[in-house]
């Protein structure tokens, strides 16, 4: 506030009024700016802009103060008078507070601006896929299904209850309840005609009228799964026994079949009718399918084997010209077979899978795992869009617009799925998304987006020439652009301050991230802003493969992960290929201190190993072939005359065997202190934390068997990859002092 002192009233007046400018010229120029700002800031309707509004209303405060006290002044109307000096001091103070108010719109007004300015450029992330109803059913829900002929209309169970629903009455369903079900509900099916509804669980079957939501009968059978004939005249339902029932005559129920199953000491979890009524299917415990000839009731072809475990899943496309069947369990694979001599077709490996859907078209099919629900095309087994999603069951509408999940949070969910709902899923397919992680309270740095651009071109140059190099074809990596050919990158915005993202960065950031991308597939390329700081104590940067549980004990890999901190020592191309090096597929390669893959101070060159992995990967070949036939890594030796099995009918492209080592000398491309002591006592935690490192590969272009040997190394681990001929990675974990094969847990 100003200090007013009251000597020679008249001419600290006149000084004070230079202030408020007693300038004409002035005081227009004030007012035209304000009335400047005032037009700007009621065009820009972005809330961020209303600042401008207030800083232009205050200039025309000012320009008109000036005006009024000046035109007092030279009317002689205060001249003279002893109370002028308050006066004085009143306008004095309210204009002293208007400045102060001026300054702190100002700042707003520059801040709000600097941090437009610092974002332009960068992407808004897609919005977080919703769904467009949500119901609540209550209990965990076991299964679910759109009615055939009205697609408002599905049932969901779960708990002791099945309910139906109608999307234009969200608020009211329908309770279904039985006296008798007391543990659960464990599968629903609507007739063809959508008349009738078929549950089942551990008490017995229950048949429902849907038009008049009326109990019909019950058959006591304790059951698993349930479903309905093409024609609607039988039910079939299954559980440790294959039973059908005949309802044509809705006054006598009768059981028709009787398939048992007790032989082999297997619980049936699965069961489909073929659209054409001609076979049912069911799947068991042990990985076994069984194919009936529901006319003659007996076994249409000898068991087929589906899968190392349970089959959760069996359903057939809609397709009459080329029929599928599809089966699924929590082994990892969907296995589609031709009918017409139920041969496996192809291979699609995905991780658990608990239920499965195809769309009425029959080009999309859909998969459900503990927390991801994912989209096949048919045709060639790409994978189309994925999301997180606690699931237990999925079902297509019979449009095949919109399909329906029941969570395991007793929530039923409807989505959209037609084109116009998903084309940001459909950008990208084998290739480098970039995010700029912003942590709450940090601003982004200047001209951010061209930093990152210019390191992202100079990695991928540096993969193509080094490709080349070493006798390749030339090829590097795909990356996101926009329509200038300019790298896309994405601004998420933390929901924590920069020191929560210190530790454990790579696994916070995926948390946040994973809610807006599709981390399945792709490498996400992650540059994290926390200013002069590194990432988990002094480290630059981090990257690894995203594994899925591949069955027994084998994983792989579809996509990958990358993140570098923006502290300026790390901040660099180097670091960026280092890390997105291991979000490929690569691990670390100690031989050399020139090697890429090694801590050494070139690190500036990738080895002749490295580079002829990334040429078959699927980031460095997009659009492979994604059907992946299965690989077998096997040890047929154990220490000290270690070999190793390894077979892929795809044909292998190159193995890597890495190990844990057991030298107390760093090898020639372990620089990470200068000091040789200090480095040392690093290479000796390196170890200890059970880092590995590459021991040797084999170059195999196309062979589908190779026996490796591990002689005379004293190691606890190995851990054993391959990259086929399409671009598929698998790998495996083996604890040699266990003299055993190391089983990962399952998922």
């Amino acid at each position: 506030m100003a200090v007013v002192t009251f000597v020679k009233g008249r001419v600290f007046m006149k000084f004070r009024f230079r202030i408020l400018s007693a300038n004409k010229r002035r005081q227009r120029d004030v007012r035209n700016f304000g009335l400047l700002l005032l037009v700007i800031g009621f065009c820009l309707h972005d809330p961020g802009h209303s600042s401008l509004k207030y800083l232009g209303i205050l200039l025309l405060l000012w320009s008109g103060m000036s005006w009024l006290v000046q035109k007092a002044w030279s009317n002689g109307w205060f001249q003279d008078a002893p109370w002028v000096h308050l006066i004085a001091l009143v306008v004095l103070i309210v204009a002293d507070v208007q400045v102060g108010r001026v300054l702190r719109v100002a700042e707003t007004a520059i801040a709000t601006f600097s941090e437009q300015m610092l974002q332009k450029g960068l992407s808004e992330p897609p919005k977080k896929r919703e769904p467009v109803a949500k119901f609540e059913h209550g209990d965990t829900i076991r299964s679910i299904a759109f009615s055939p002929i009205d697609a408002s209309v599905l049932a969901s169970a779960g708990g002791d209850t099945i309910k139906l629903w109608n999307r234009d009455a969200p608020d009211t369903p329908e309770i279904l309840r039985f006296e008798r079900y007391t543990d659960g509900v464990d599968s629903v099916a609507f007739s063809p005609d959508g008349e009738r509804l078929v549950a089942g669980g551990d008490e017995g079957i229950t048949l429902w009228s849907v038009p008049e939501k009326r109990f019909i009968d019950a058959f006591d059978y304790n059951t698993a799964t349930v479903a309905f004939s093409p024609n609607g005249q039988r039910i079939a339902g299954a559980a440790w026994d294959l039973n059908l029932w005949d309802i044509t005559d809705s006054s006598n129920f009768r059981k028709v079949g009787l398939f048992k199953h007790r032989t082999h000491d297997a619980f049936v979890q699965a069961i489909a009718f073929s659209p054409d009524g001609k076979w049912l299917v069911s799947g068991d415990s042990q990985g076994e399918l069984k194919v009936w000839d529901v006319q003659n009731e007996r076994a249409a072809i000898p068991p087929l084997k589906g899968g190392k475990s349970s089959i959760r899943s069996v359903k057939f496309s809609p397709d009459e010209a080329n029929r599928i069947l599809a089966s699924a369990g929590p082994d990892g694979d969907v296995l589609l077979w031709r009918t017409r001599d139920w041969r496996i077709e192809h291979r699609i490996s995905t991780g658990t899978v608990l239920d499965l859907a195809f769309s009425s078209d029959g080009n999309t099919l859909a998969s459900v795992g503990w927390d991801t629900v994912d989209f096949w095309a048919v045709e060639n087994g790409t994978p189309i869009i994925s999301f997180k999603e606690r699931a237990r069951s999925v079902a297509f509408s019979p449009n095949g617009n919109t399909f329906a999940t029941g969570g395991t949070d007793g929530f039923l969910r409807i989505w959209d799925v037609s084109q116009s709902a998903i084309p940001q899923q459909l950008v990208m397919k084998d290739a480098v998304r970039i995010i700029y992680f912003l942590p709450k309270g940090s601003r982004p740095q200047l001209n951010i987006r061209a930093k990152i651009n210019k390191i992202i071109k100079k990695v991928q140059h540096f993969y193509a020439e080094q490709i080349e190099d070493h006798r390749l074809d030339r090829r590097s990596f795909t990356f996101e652009t926009d329509e200038n050919g300019e790298a896309q990158v994405y601004l998420i915005k933390g929901e924590f301050t920069a020191g929560y993202y210190l530790e454990k960065t790579l696994t916070r950031v995926e948390d946040e991230i994973e809610t807006r991308f599709d981390l399945s597939r792709n490498v996400h390329f992650v540059v994290v802003e926390l200013g002069s700081k590194r990432i988990e104590e002094n480290v630059c940067g981090q990257g690894r493969v995203n594994l899925i549980w591949g069955g027994g004990e084998l994983w792989q890999t579809k996509s990958g992960l990358a993140c570098i901190p923006t502290f300026k020592n790390c901040f660099d191309w180097q670091t960026a290929a280092h890390e997105l090096g291991h979000a490929f597929g690569l691990d670390h390669d100690f031989r050399d201190d020139d090697f890429l893959m090694s801590y050494g101070g070139g690190s500036n060159r990738l080895s002749q190993c490295a580079a002829h992995w990334l040429s078959r990967t699927r980031f460095f070949k997009p659009n492979q072939q994604f059907f992946d036939k299965p690989a077998t890594i096997e040890m047929l030796h154990s220490p000290p005359n270690t070999q190793f099995e390894i077979t892929d009918a795809d044909g292998i492209h190159q193995i890597q065997l890495l190990v844990v080592p057991t030298s107390e000398v760093p090898p020639a491309g372990y620089e990470v202190r200068a000091n040789a002591e200090k480095n040392k006592r690093s290479w000796k935690e390196y170890k200890e934390d059970g880092g590995l490192m590459l021991h040797s590969h084999y170059r195999l272009n196309g062979e589908e068997q190779k026996v490796i040997e591990l002689p005379e190394v004293q190691t606890e681990k190995v851990e054993i990859q391959l990259v086929d001929v399409h671009g598929n990675i698998t790998w495996r974990k083996f604890d040699l002092d266990e003299n055993s094969e190391q089983s990962p847990e399952n998922p």
